[in-house]
């Protein structure tokens, strides 16, 4: 859905000034049930169930399928690894998504067979002994539409892989499964919106307008391009605060709010860019009536953003320092920093460490008060209950000052070393796909 089609230059245009065409996709459902389902997908929660007995990268295959549901005008809100055995997910009612997508991973199938097969070396024919590997991944997605979970579309997918390898070297088949499974996920991935029925769409080119002499207008069109919507509205913003912007500015301000569904804001924006264009006989090149018309189509058939999922983003967490009860291990900041890391590009407003370090000084440990002092929504405490070297077991868990306690926890048993530690134990909070900038 959102994604730079192209680059070009366009003479007509002001000396130094240069557009460069994005293109959007939007819905336009035929029937009731289409209607429903591109409602359910406009704003979507990604639920995962991971199997036991086989890994599977939950945080690639989210990425994967948004930008694959998002191509055909789908928007995900969030996406999360669901352990709990219950029927209603606990973040439901937080996030207030449209729709939800529930995929189960339900079995591997592996095979290594060794083969003889007759190669050319040299213009000579040889026969050279490899590995043949293949593997088969299926999986079951129900779509339902929120509040009340009806389902809109189930469907089975299964993604097949095959590869040679040579046998010099004795590779296990999980081994292989490992090294490879992101073909088969990036696979799945793509099929799987198409077996839940897509809906027909329409494709609109917008432009993006930047000044050829001022860097900062170059870059907020590079992040543009790499998806990174939020960080080039803030260069954009800059330009403008500046006094060095105008209505072109205003223009790719609306055109990131529309990227990221926020229909309401941005034809607010795109209103105001008008007017702020007077005669410009530029401006008169902006579609802006059909532009403020699929915004308009945009509220029924694709929905507004969950404002909620907006709010609980943006709520500021601080993760605080972690408790060390073994007493002798030496990676817990480190463990905090790559907490930190994910869940700021996970879509929460992280507060600075070091301003969360300086707040600390002096507190007491009441939940209520370290939050109130850091301006912080949220904490995230972790502690460590074990280590073995570089590998540490231990838990997470998440205060939230509206609910006055704790709202959520996640403990791993056994040791496991820093990144597999904190996203084993993230999986189950609910993160954003997009990419986002660390603050």
């Amino acid at each position: 859905m959102r994604r730079v089609a192209c680059a070009l230059a366009l003479s007509s245009l002001l000396s130094g000034c240069v557009a460069r065409v994005v293109s959007v996709v939007y819905p336009r459902p035929e029937t009731p049930e289409m209607r429903a389902k591109s409602l359910a997908l406009g704003n979507l929660y990604l639920l995962f169930e991971k199997p036991q007995d086989f890994p599977v990268d939950a945080v690639y295959f989210a990425r994967e399928l948004s930008r694959r549901l998002s191509a055909s005008g789908g928007h995900v809100l969030a996406y999360r690894v669901a352990r709990e055995d219950r029927t209603r997910d606990p973040f439901l009612e937080r996030l207030a998504p449209s729709g939800a997508l529930r995929v189960r991973f339900e079995s591997l199938e592996l095979q290594r067979q060794g083969v003889r097969k007759q190669v050319k070396v040299q213009g000579k024919s040889l026969k050279e002994d490899v590995w043949l590997f293949k593997a088969r991944l299926s999986l079951k997605a129900v779509l339902t539409s929120e509040p009340g979970g009806a389902v809109l579309a189930s469907t089975q997918c299964a993604v097949a892989l095959e590869e040679e390898a040579p046998r010099a070297r004795d590779k296990d088949k999980l081994e292989w499964y490992a090294a490879r499974h992101k073909r088969l996920l990036a696979r799945a991935a793509a099929e799987l919106p198409r077996l839940l029925g897509e809906v027909p769409s329409v494709e609109r080119r917008r432009w993006l307008y930047s000044d050829e002499k001022d860097p900062l207008s170059e870059r907020a069109v590079q992040e543009a391009g790499r998806g990174r919507w939020e960080a080039a509205s803030e260069l954009w913003a800059q330009r403008l605060d500046s006094g060095r912007g105008g209505w072109r500015e205003l223009v790719n301000l609306a055109v990131a709010a529309e990227q990221r569904q926020e229909y309401v804001e941005a034809e607010r924006i795109f209103r105001k860019a008008r007017v702020g264009a007077g005669p410009d006989p530029q401006a008169a090149k902006v579609p802006f009536e059909e532009i403020l018309a699929d915004l308009a189509s945009a509220a029924r058939d694709v929905g507004l953003r969950s404002k909620r999922s907006v709010d609980y983003f943006a709520a500021p967490l601080a993760v605080l320092p972690f408790s060390d009860e073994t007493g002798g291990f030496e990676g817990a900041e480190g463990l905090r920093t790559s907490a930190y890391r994910a869940l700021a590009k996970g879509g929460y407003t992280a507060v600075s460490r070091v301003k969360a370090d300086r707040a600390l000084r002096g507190l007491g440990a009441r939940p209520e008060e370290l939050a109130a002092k850091l301006g912080a929504e949220r904490l995230l405490f972790g502690s460590i209950t074990r280590s073995e070297g570089a590998k540490a077991a231990g838990e997470l868990r998440l205060y939230e000052r509206a609910a006055g306690g704790e709202v959520w926890r996640s403990a791993a048993g056994k040791p496991l070393g820093s990144g597999e530690f904190v996203e084993s134990l993230l999986e189950t909070l609910p993160r954003r796909t997009q990419p986002f900038s660390l603050p």
